[in-house]
């Protein structure tokens, strides 16, 4: 349990670095642990798709994070579950981008 928790935490740092370099977008993906699915959440992520609702990488990156917290929401995942699978698509766009 111990050590679930120290990875746990040691990708939350990773994850959040990488979130902060995040190539120069205005938009911060990452959220703070255990508020993946609240209402600034859901702000962030429709005003991205609002800014580009063209760019297929967004419109990606919208419906899963609207699918995830679904998931979340019918008791089928843990946010901290979705949360890391949002982060690592968000970070294969960057990476792909780049």
């Amino acid at each position: 349990m111990v050590s679930k928790c120290i990875f746990t935490t040691l990708l939350l740092f990773a994850t959040t670095g990488f979130a902060a370099i995040g190539d120069g977008d205005k938009f911060d993906f990452m959220p703070i642990p255990g508020e993946f699915c609240n209402s600034l959440s859901d702000q962030k992520q429709r005003d991205l798709f609002k800014q580009y609702p063209k760019d297929e990488g967004i419109i990606n990156l919208y419906a899963q994070y609207l699918g995830l917290c679904q998931l979340v929401h019918d008791g089928s995942i843990t946010e901290q579950t979705a949360s890391v699978l949002c982060t690592e698509q968000r970070n294969s766009l960057i990476k792909n981008r780049k």
